[in-house]
């Protein structure tokens, strides 16, 4: 996996304003605490920003385990290329833990897509005091905690 640097902070931050509607929420500062750490993938035109739980996570109804995964971003620089998928599966190939994630209900597009690349639902998430809908997925690679 090629993990981003943090000379490459401006690059992936435009690419995140180029796409204020998906992500409104992006701020610099948040970027360059992630590269900082090492959890940001950028591979292929596809940026990844992910978290390593280092203990138990709620996420809405479900619970992720202490070494589990999440991812909280993924961006395909250039949409419709079918990178994304690839760059999701080295990264899943990558990681020892199941991989988490929560979307927007409305984000159709995106569910479709986790899906497709194996994801499955877990349960509900809700955002802005219950008023935003959410689903999280789940793509594992162990069972233990089902």
């Amino acid at each position: 996996m090629n993990h981003a640097t943090i000379e490459q902070s401006k690059e992936i931050y435009d690419f995140f304003l180029k796409n204020r509607d998906i992500f409104p929420h992006i701020r610099k500062d948040y970027l360059e605490r992630n590269l900082t750490k090492g959890n940001v993938i950028y591979e292929d035109g596809v940026i990844v920003v992910y978290g390593h739980y280092q203990r138990k996570q709620r996420l809405g109804e479900v619970q992720a385990q202490r070494g589990d995964y999440i991812i909280h971003q993924i961006l395909n620089t250039e949409k419709g290329n079918g990178k994304a998928g690839d760059v999701f599966e080295r990264f899943f190939e990558y990681i020892d833990g199941n991989l988490w994630l929560c979307v927007r209900d409305e984000n159709e597009r995106a569910i479709r897509f986790y899906e497709k690349v194996g994801f499955e639902k877990e349960g509900k998430i809700y955002w802005k005091s219950g008023e935003l809908p959410g689903t999280v997925f789940c793509k594992r690679k162990f069972d233990f905690f089902r």
